[in-house]
C-alpha cells in the first residue's frame, strides 16, 4: 500500500473508465489528492462530487489539445492517469508532456499505433527519469499479467495467446473514442508476432477457440489490433508467436463489426455513418438501412464460414428487434505454450465466470478496477522506475491480483484460482 500522499491529476477522469478508477482509488487510497480533469464539466461535476465522498478532490475543465493548459495542470501532479481516448490521438502529446515535467504517468491505451509510439518515446523518459506506464487495463492491462502468469510456469516458453470477450451489456450510450477503437479493430491491419518477428496481417480474418470459463466456455474469437502484441514480445523477445484474440458475445455481434468496419475501410460507409450506426444500434435504437445492409453482410459471412449457423442469426436479430437482450458473458484467458520437465505443454489461466456487479460484469467495470490496481501498485514502484513500462515488466501477477481484490471484490471474482496444465 501506498505510505505516502500523492496528488494524481486525472485526464479524461469523466469517462465512463477512467470515472470507475479514480472512484475505486478514492476509497482505497484515501490520503491521495484527486485532481480531475475533462472537457465535459457537467459529467465531472458528477465525478467529483463522488470522488469527495472519500478523498480531497477538485476539478478542472481541460482541453488537452492546449499545451499551456496541459502543462499547467501536470506540473501540480505526482502522478498523471491518463484516460481520455482515442489514444492514437491523445497519448503521445500527454506523454510527452509528463516526461518534460518530470511526473510518472499510467494510461488505458489500447491502440497499437500509440503503444509503438510509447516504445520510440522510451529513451527519452529514461533521460528524464519518468516513468510511462502503458496500456494498463483490462486488454491490455490485465491480459498482460495472464501471459506473465503463465509464462512464468514453463521452462522454455514458445508462445502466448490473450484473448478478451465482451458481453451484451444492454442498452448503452457508446462514447465515439470507443466506437472508433472497435471500428480499428473489426478492419484493416493487425500487428503479429510470428516466427520470432513482427508481421502485418488482417485483423478479424483469423480465428481460434478460446478456453474461457463457463458459462460461455470454448468459444471462437479473432486475431484483433490490440497492442498486447508490441507489448509482450518487446517484454519477452525469446517468444516464437504472441497473438491477441478478441470478441464479443453473442456470436454474431462478431459479425456486425466486421461488416460495418469492412464496409468503412473500403469506402461504403464514412466514419461518421459507420460511428452513429453503432451508436444508435447500442441504445437500441433503429440504426440506418446502409449500416444494416452491411451488418448483414458481415453475419451472412460469418454463416458462410460455419462459424454462425442462419438460424442463430435469426433468432439473435429477432430478440434485437424486441429489444431484448442475452445473459452478458465476458473474460480474459491466456494459453502459453512450451517446455516444462522435457514435456511440450500447455499452461492456462483465466478470469472467472462474470456476474451481475462483479468484476468481470461490465467492460468498464473490468477495465477500470484494472486501472485502480496498477496505478495503486505503480506509485508505489514509480521512484524506482523509468522509460516505458508495459504491465507485465514491472507488475507481479499475485500482487496485482491483490490489489485488484482490494477494489471491493472477492478474490474469486477476480481470478480463477492456478493454472490449469495440459500435455500436447
Amino acid at each position: 500500500m501506498t505510505s505516502k500522499p500523492i496528488t494524481l491529476v486525472v485526464i479524461g477522469a469523466a469517462g465512463q473508465m477512467t470515472s470507475i478508477a479514480v472512484c475505486a482509488l478514492a476509497r482505497t487510497e484515501p490520503r491521495w489528492r484527486f485532481i480531475l480533469c475533462d472537457i465535459n464539466e457537467t459529467a465531472l461535476a458528477a465525478v467529483g462530487a463522488e470522488v469527495s465522498k472519500t478523498a480531497a478532490a477538485t476539478t478542472r475543465r481541460l482541453d488537452l489539445f492546449d499545451a499551456d493548459q496541459l502543462q499547467a495542470v501536470i506540473r501540480e501532479a505526482d502522478f498523471v492517469l491518463h484516460g481520455a481516448g482515442p489514444f492514437q490521438k491523445t497519448a503521445t502529446l500527454v506523454r510527452r508532456a509528463c516526461v518534460a515535467a518530470g511526473v510518472a504517468y499510467l494510461d488505458l491505451d489500447d491502440d497499437v499505433e500509440s503503444s509503438l509510439e510509447a516504445v520510440a518515446v522510451d529513451d527519452l523518459a529514461r533521460a528524464h527519469a519518468v516513468p510511462l506506464f502503458v496500456g494498463c487495463g483490462a486488454s491490455p492491462g490485465f491480459t498482460n499479467i495472464l501471459a506473465r502468469d503463465v509464462l512464468a510456469q514453463l521452462d522454455e516458453p514458445h508462445s502466448i495467446d490473450v484473448a478478451w470477450c465482451v458481453g451484451d451489456e444492454g442498452p448503452q450510450e457508446m462514447g465515439r473514442a470507443v466506437v472508433e477503437h472497435t471500428m480499428h479493430i473489426g478492419a484493416g491491419d493487425c500487428l503479429g508476432w510470428r516466427e520470432g518477428r513482427a508481421v502485418m496481417r488482417k485483423t478479424f480474418e483469423a480465428s481460434r477457440i478460446m478456453p474461457f470459463a463457463p458459462p460461455l466456455g470454448d468459444y471462437l474469437v479473432y486475431e484483433v489490433a490490440h497492442p498486447e502484441t508490441v507489448h509482450l514480445p518487446r517484454t519477452f523477445p525469446y517468444l516464437k508467436d504472441a497473438v491477441c484474440w478478441g470478441g464479443l458475445h453473442p456470436a454474431p455481434m462478431n459479425g456486425i463489426i466486421r461488416g460495418v468496419a469492412l464496409a468503412h475501410a473500403e469506402g461504403r460507409l464514412t466514419l461518421d455513418e459507420a460511428c452513429k450506426f453503432f451508436q444508435a444500434v447500442s441504445r437500441d435504437d433503429a440504426g440506418t438501412w446502409a449500416g444494416w445492409k452491411e451488418a448483414w453482410a458481415g453475419m451472412r459471412q460469418q454463416n458462410l464460414r460455419g462459424e454462425v449457423s442462419l438460424i442463430q442469426t435469426l433468432r439473435f436479430l429477432g430478440k434485437a428487434l424486441r429489444g431484448k437482450h442475452a445473459t452478458p458473458h465476458s473474460g480474459v484467458v491466456a494459453v502459453a505454450v512450451g517446455m516444462k520437465q522435457g514435456r511440450k505443454v500447455a499452461v492456462t489461466r483465466r478470469s472467472p465466470a462474470s456476474k451481475p456487479g462483479g468484476f468481470w460484469a461490465l467492460m468498464a467495470t473490468c477495465t477500470g478496477n484494472s486501472a485502480a490496481a496498477f496505478i495503486s501498485l505503480a506509485a508505489d514502484r514509480s521512484e524506482r522506475l523509468a522509460g516505458t513500462c508495459f504491465p507485465e515488466s514491472w507488475a507481479d501477477p499475485e500482487a496485482f491480483y491483490a490489489r485488484c481484490a482490494r477494489m471491493g471484490f472477492d478474490l474469486s471474482e477476480v481470478i480463477e484460482p492456478g493454472v490449469t496444465t495440459k500435455l500436447l
